[in-house]
């Protein structure tokens, strides 16, 4: 089932987005952390903002050079964001939860028999390390730069196995190595950091850390280490210099593949971020909806809904006329599609083509659309054409479907004044 959308805390939610893309980010973490506990998309929604509030908050007092703020809110942002998982603990959470480590390294050991590559080798490393089998695991990654040659990925698996033994300088020299195997891998560089912070190097900590934020600006967790590295330097007596890069254009194609498989198995997981009220952010959040729907499209083209929602989105966007052609591709794959006829009534009746929006709004009543509030927008098309008695017969239909309909009421009291 598709989650429930939980729309509590709409106006703390829709200040907090204001304030936050008004550059007014301590007011708008601050508004933001009141629906921290919030469940459903309004709750999600505001948390990863509140964690770009404090974000923005952090990397401008790096800045400055203001490293014990810098620290405390770029904490703050990967807490709410989320840090990047680091691939080795995330693969050790994976087993630790299926508690079949010693499996996982038989089967990875035929993998890596009938895939010998760095990589393969470097995964049954991981198995035979959670497997408990470290002696083997150093020695499967070692068979394996003799083979490969200076690969740096090895090199970082055999610093992060050294590592969790506390050699932290012989990790370090392993880093070092990955470092030299090539000079642009971040992981390389962040390790590096976190070994000379072990063992009291911190320039060599805030060198490290600035070349792997400077290779990837976008990454919370490496501003936050550069802040804790540069405090500590500047505690010692050392002198500091530091700068923040531009951040990049993230790279989100495979976070959209991942979400688009998603969304086409459940296309009512997005009516919950349809329901979120307006505000500031939408642009953002409905640019990137909007690509993970069509992105599904391409896999699924005959999934009317996915067609409707894609048109919704695009309304949202004030794109009316994509809009418009979305919708009616929903309902050329299924002309009885009532929410499509609806959809598309209402569109066209924004757009000022009443008699298109008649059309379409009583082909939803004869497909089971038959609603107090469809009658009562027909009624009202129709009195803007002149068809009074027509619009009439539309509000008491809407009075015999529900007694109680008020709208539908007071229309008819004002045609017979």
């Amino acid at each position: 089932m598709p989650p429930e959308a939980d729309l509590s805390g709409q106006d703390e939610y829709q200040r907090g987005v204001e304030l936050y893309r008004q550059g007014r980010f301590e007011e708008a973490a601050e508004c933001l952390a009141r629906l921290g506990d919030s469940a459903g998309v309004v709750g999600t929604v505001a948390q990863f903002y509140q964690g770009m509030a404090h974000r923005a908050i952090g990397v401008a007092a790096l800045k400055e050079g203001r490293f014990a703020l810098a620290e405390r809110h770029l904490l703050a942002a990967a807490k709410a964001a989320g840090p990047d998982a680091e691939l080795a603990k995330h693969l050790a959470s994976v087993y630790a939860r299926t508690g079949r480590t010693r499996q996982c390294a038989a089967e990875m050991e035929k993998v890596s028999s009938a895939q010998d590559t760095p990589s393969t080798a470097r995964r049954l490393a991981q198995a035979q390390w959670q497997a408990g089998q470290r002696e083997q695991a150093l020695m499967t990654l070692t068979a394996a730069l003799r083979r490969f040659g200076d690969v740096a990925q090895l090199h970082i698996q055999v610093g992060l196995f050294t590592a969790a033994s506390e050699e932290y300088e012989k990790a370090k020299a392993s880093f070092m190595a990955a470092v030299e195997a090539d000079c642009d891998n971040c992981d390389a560089h962040y390790y590096v950091g976190l070994t000379c912070s072990a063992v009291g190097d911190v320039a060599g900590a805030v060198r490290s850390f600035q070349r792997a934020f400077d290779l990837q600006p976008d990454k919370i967790m490496l501003a936050y280490q550069l802040a804790i590295a540069a405090q500590a330097a500047e505690d010692s007596g050392q002198s500091v210099a530091i700068h923040v890069p531009e951040p990049r254009q993230r790279e989100a194609a495979s976070e959209i593949l991942h979400m688009a498989a998603y969304v086409a198995a459940e296309p009512d997981f997005v009516e919950s971020f349809l329901s979120l009220p307006p505000s500031d952010i939408d642009d953002d959040l409905f640019e990137t909806l909007g690509n993970i729907v069509k992105t599904a499209l391409v896999d699924h083209p005959s999934f009317a809904d996915l067609h409707l929602y894609a048109g919704r989105i695009c309304e949202r966007l004030g794109q009316y006329e994509e809009a418009i052609e979305r919708t009616r591709q929903a309902l050329a794959i299924n002309p009885s599609y009532v929410q499509a006829l609806v959809h598309l009534g209402r569109l066209f009746a924004h757009t000022g083509r009443a008699r298109q929006a008649i059309d379409h709004l009583i082909r939803a009543t004869k497909c089971g659309g038959d609603w107090p509030e469809i009658r009562q927008l027909i009624g009202e098309l129709m009195m803007g054409s002149e068809r009074q008695l027509e619009a009439e017969e539309h509000f008491r239909r809407a009075l015999e479907l529900n007694p109680e309909y008020s709208p539908a009421k007071e229309a008819i009291l004002k045609l017979a004044a």
